[in-house]
């Protein structure tokens, strides 16, 4: 399919000149996004209802990247990474959370990286120091379980609809690629063996299926069952 065809697309998000990573809340009436502002020095997490009214932006602190906007079930809360370089040029990447109207903005300072809710208090996170590791704990950092723990990058863990398994990112085998482990940080999977960069890796709604892109061009939807990849993009 072209971009000059899809009858079925509307324009939902057009706000700055770069938005992106749009969530949609749990009862399917609100879309989280960031936009970039000052030369793209700035991102802001905002919020506006599927049929683009009541457009919202939450967060507005300068020179710091707001991003990965993620809702927690009962869709009254936003779980967002804010990424910034410290006084010495380093990098810091911080979890916060905030109501759905922007209001009591928190930041959780025992954990960093970037993360997704697995309940109402629990979250799966990679952490920001390199190599990157991926663990799940409490929003207060405590009950800390390490499930990867090693000399590679692993990163952007994601959940599966019935809770058993997880899809992540590494680098392991030399090339980042997408891979899956069960819950409890067993039974890998490595589920790409290309020579591109694979990234940004989600489950389908049902579980069976896993969409990721390769180069940073193209989507792939991947049949889990019979290991079959189709690219619904070009």
């Amino acid at each position: 399919m072209s971009d000059e065809q899809g009858p079925q697309r509307l324009k939902v998000i057009d706000v700055t000149r770069a938005d992106g990573y749009p969530e949609i809340s749990p009862n399917a009436k609100h879309i989280a996004f960031y936009g970039k502002y000052d030369n793209f020095k700035t991102w802001s997490i905002h919020v506006v209802d599927i049929n683009r009214s009541n457009l919202k932006r939450l967060t507005d602190t300068k020179n710091v990247w707001d991003s990965a906007p993620l809702w927690l079930a009962d869709g009254e809360i936003i779980l967002f990474t804010r990424e910034y370089k410290n006084d010495q040029g380093e990098w810091q990447g911080e979890l916060w959370t905030m109501k759905r109207d922007g209001s009591e903005q928190i930041r959780h300072q025992a954990l960093h990286g970037g993360a997704s809710f697995i309940s109402n208090t629990k979250i799966l996170f990679h952490t920001s120091i390199r190599p990157r590791k991926i663990a799940v704990a409490n929003l207060d950092g405590s009950d800390l379980v390490m499930l990867i723990n090693d000399s590679t990058d692993n990163l952007a863990p994601s959940l599966s609809p019935d809770g058993t398994q997880i899809v992540y990112l590494s680098n392991r085998d030399g090339n980042q690629e997408v891979y899956t482990m069960d819950i409890d940080g067993n039974n890998h999977n490595r589920m790409t063996f290309n020579t591109a960069w694979d990234g940004d890796s989600t489950w389908s709604a049902d579980g069976k299926h896993l969409f990721f892109v390769s180069d940073n061009r193209r989507v792939f939807l991947m049949y889990l069952k019979w290991s079959e990849m189709a690219a619904l993009s070009k």
